[in-house]
C-alpha cells in the first residue's frame, strides 16, 4: 500500500515542479528546491497518514487539474486554494489543532462555486471537504438553499454558461468543456431547461 503512495507522491511532486517553473520565476524555483527536499518525506508521511483513501488524494487532484485545464481563471484560482484548504485541514483535524472553519453547507457551498468546471462527486466532496455523511450535506443543503447539491451546481454551471457565450463567440462544446461537462448534449438539455432555449438562440 505505502509503495501505491509513493509512486503518487512522485508523480504529484512532478506536477507541482511543473506548476512552479511555469512562470519563470527563479526564485520561486529555488524556494520550490529547497522545500521540496527538506520535507520531501515528511510531504510523503503526510499523505499515507491523513489520506487513508488513496482515491481521495487522486480525486483532489483531479478536480485541480481539470480546473487548470479549463481556460477559466476564476476556477483554476478557486481550485488551487481549495486544494491547498483541504490538505491543511485534514493535517489539522489529524493532530486536532485546528476546528473546521465555516458549516458544511459553507464548505460545500464554496467548493462548487469555484469547482464547477470539474466533474464533481458529492459523496467524495461531501466526506473530503465538508467531513460529513453525503445524505446528512443533502439534508442540509436543501433545508439551507431549498435543492440538492447537484442542482445548486447545475445552477452555477448554466449561470456561468450564460455568461461565457454572452461574452465571446465559442463553439457549445468549448463552454459546455468550460462548465464541467464532457458531453455537449448533455450541456445543451440543461441549458434549454435552465434558460428555455439553446445556447444557439440565447442572447
Amino acid at each position: 500500500m505505502r509503495g501505491d503512495y509513493e509512486r503518487f507522491h512522485l508523480e504529484d511532486m512532478a506536477l507541482h515542479r511543473i506548476v512552479i517553473e511555469t512562470p519563470g520565476l527563479a526564485a520561486l524555483v529555488r524556494s520550490w528546491n529547497l522545500v521540496s527536499e527538506e520535507l520531501d518525506a515528511w510531504i510523503l508521511q503526510v499523505k499515507f497518514t491523513n489520506w487513508p483513501s488513496l482515491m481521495a488524494l487522486y480525486r483532489e487532484h483531479e478536480y485541480l487539474v481539470d480546473a487548470w485545464n479549463s481556460d477559466d481563471d476564476d476556477a483554476a484560482a478557486g481550485a488551487t486554494h481549495h486544494h491547498l484548504e483541504a490538505g491543511w485541514y485534514r493535517v489539522a483535524m489529524a493532530q486536532d489543532a485546528l476546528p473546521i472553519e465555516g458549516t458544511a453547507v459553507d464548505r460545500a457551498a464554496s467548493f462548487l462555486s469555484t469547482h464547477y468546471a470539474s466533474s464533481i462527486d458529492v459523496k467524495w466532496m461531501a466526506e473530503n471537504i465538508c467531513f460529513v455523511s453525503p445524505s446528512h450535506l443533502t439534508r442540509l443543503f436543501r433545508a439551507q438553499f431549498g435543492k440538492a447539491p447537484y442542482a445548486w451546481l447545475r445552477q452555477i454551471r448554466m449561470e456561468r454558461a450564460a455568461e461565457l457565450i454572452a461574452g465571446c463567440a465559442r463553439s457549445v462544446s468549448a463552454v459546455a468543456r468550460q462548465v464541467g461537462y464532457r458531453n455537449a448534449s448533455h450541456f445543451v438539455r440543461d441549458f434549454r431547461a435552465y434558460h428555455g432555449v439553446t445556447p444557439g438562440k440565447f442572447h
